[in-house]
Order: C-alpha cells, then structure tokens, then sequence
C-alpha cells in the first residue's frame, strides 16, 4: 500500500510544480496566490508613511472573494495592510479584477489597468479613495460589476451616494469592442467617456490633447482643435517649443496657410525662386530666344501651329529691321485666311 501511495501522489506533485511556474515571484519579493496563476505583493512607497503599492502579475483571472458584507476584506491576502494601500498596478495578462478584492482601502487613490483586462468584478474597489480618479479604460473591457466603484471617496458610508464623486473611465472603441456596449449600471458609479486617438491626438467631444497624460489631467490642458493639436506636436518634434502655452506662443507668431496642393507653407515667407513672373508664364525649350524662332518663321513664310500665341493672349507685337509687321494672326484667323499645308499655315501678314 505505501507503494502504491507514492506512486498516485508523484504525478500530482509535478503538475503543481507546473503550475508554479506559470508566474514567477520576483525576487526579494513576498508573493501571495491571488488566482490559478496570479501572483500579489506589496511594495513601500513611502517609508515615513508606510503606504505601499499592491502589484498583481500573471496571467488569467483573479480569484473573487466573498460577496457578503465589508467584512469581505479580510478574505483577501493583504488584508492585514488594507488601508495602507496608495496604489495597484495590474500587469498585463490578468484578464480580470477579483470581487471584493480592493474593499475599504481608503488610501487607494491610483490604480493602472492592462489592456487585458475584461472584466472588473462587483464591490472590487467598494469604499475606497478612487473619487473623481480619470484612468484609461482597458481595450478589452467588456464588464463593470455591480457597485465596482461605489462609495469611492466616501467611506463613512457603506452605500452609493450621490455625493460620491464618480470614476471616469476614457475609453476608446475597438474592432471588437464599443464603449457604449460595457455593462456598467448606474450603481458601479463609473463615468465611461469616449475618446479618439488619431496621429497622436486624443480627443472627445470638442477637446483635443497632445498626449493621454494631458487628456487625464483635464481640459485646462487641452490645445485646442485636432489640427492645432497635430501642429503643437510638429513643433515639439522639431525642438521649437516644450510646454503646452510656449508651443501655443510658437504657433501664434508662425501662421500657416493651406496651399491649394494642401500643404502648409508659412505666411509672409520669401517668394519662390522666378520673382513675380506671370501666371502660366513658360521659358522657351533648350533656353532659346523666343524673338529668334519668330525671325526664322517670318523668313519661312511658315509657322509651328505649337508657337502660336492663344486666344487668351494678346497677339505678339514685333519688329523687323526688314519688314514692318504689325501682329501675327491668332491660330483662329489664320485658318480662317491661309491654307493649311501640312502641320503648318502659311500666314499672312498685315
């Protein structure tokens, strides 16, 4: 019988030795099991103040802890350092926020959330310090559970209030997720606001900003519309401003003007090379002399219908030493009285 005991309990220490090595323990660290292959640990962020930072890492979901009361807190690992938490940080591959997991951690006033996040599971952050905290909503978000977010900022209170200042989720659609299609009631007391992201602009609704930090901060930052924006960032990449209100002086004394090509060129610049030539102004082929070319036709009795002058051009007026000529006739009267031979007229004179 111990024989065969070994043998049945072999197999299942390796699997768990598997398993374990899903996610590692960073090293130095005290890890504790938050999920089939979730791993948490705290980390100081101040020493003088003993707050620290919770940081989950791994892959899948995060386990859900009682639904029962407040008291739910103290199922979790770190419920013994609850209030001392300031901050978590989810790395990516977590696809989920446990239930529970964040309940009456007063101090938390910041959190960060990977794209891999699906879903945020209910009271998960009942009766923290989250009140009016902005943060990016995951691409993947798909779920906000009941009372996620309530009684953020109002911690006297074991209910959703209405002075609770709310969470606002920035979200962007995806191609297999829109923003308005987040399960998210009013009880999770979460604000979801739709933005765009195109050539480095964030903007919603009549707000544009340069960066995801700037739209966080607020619309005291914003720069104005997404053309304004793009220019603010063209400037800054070419080393000619830093801050927001310098690019924005920058700007103010370098106008633009959209030319009809749709490109930008700067206003009261140099001219182009050629001074003020004429429009539709053309120098002869090979650089000729244009007065030459109309000798050796007047001595030819014969011109190129190519170097006739246009109906929209004043008939050329020239001299000759030999011959006192008035004008050339247009195209249009020259084959109304000469005769066609070939590609060329026979033109008259008068």
């Amino acid at each position: 019988m111990r024989k065969k005991f070994l043998v049945l309990s072999l197999p299942f220490a390796i699997l768990s030795a598997e398993n374990a090595l899903a996610v590692t323990c960073p090293s130095g660290q005290q890890c504790m099991s938050c999920g089939d292959d979730c791993l948490a640990y705290l980390t100081i962020v101040d020493d003088q103040t003993g707050t620290k930072q919770l940081n989950i890492i791994g892959t899948g979901d995060m386990t859900d802890y009682s639904r029962a009361n407040i008291d739910r807190a103290q199922h979790t690992p770190w419920a013994s350092e609850i209030s001392s938490i300031t901050s978590v940080v989810v790395a990516d591959g977590i696809t989920s926020i446990g239930s529970g997991a964040l309940v009456t951690a007063s101090s938390l006033t910041n959190i960060e959330l990977p794209n891999t996040i699906e879903s945020i599971g209910s009271n998960a952050f009942f009766m923290t310090g989250l009140g009016g905290v902005k943060v990016f909503a995951p691409d993947n978000l798909t779920e906000i559970g009941y009372m996620a977010f309530s009684s953020v900022g109002n911690v006297s209170s074991s209910s959703s209030s209405s002075s609770s200042p709310r969470v606002r989720f920035y979200c962007k659609d995806t191609e297999t997720r829109s923003c308005t299609s987040i399960s998210n009631d009013s009880y999770t007391w979460v604000t979801i606001w739709t933005y765009t992201l195109e050539d480095g602009v964030y903007c919603y609704n009549s707000y544009c900003y340069t960066s995801g930090e700037e739209m966080l901060a607020g619309s005291s930052s914003s720069c104005g519309d997404a053309a304004t924006c793009q220019r603010v960032i063209e400037e800054r990449e070419a080393g000619n401003c830093v801050s927001l209100s310098d690019c924005q002086t920058y700007i103010a004394e370098h106008p633009q003007t959209q030319t009809s090509e749709g490109g930008v060129e700067p206003v009261g610049g140099d001219e182009p090379a050629g001074g003020n030539e004429s429009q539709g102004s053309a120098e002869p082929e090979g650089n000729e002399d244009p007065e030459t070319n109309n000798n050796e036709a007047q001595e030819n009795g014969t011109t190129d219908v190519s170097q006739m002058p246009s109906e929209s051009q004043t008939p050329i007026a020239t001299a000759n030493a030999n011959r006192d000529i008035k004008r050339i006739y247009t195209v249009e009267e020259a084959s109304a009285v000469s005769k066609p031979t070939g590609n060329t007229f026979r033109l008259r004179y008068k």
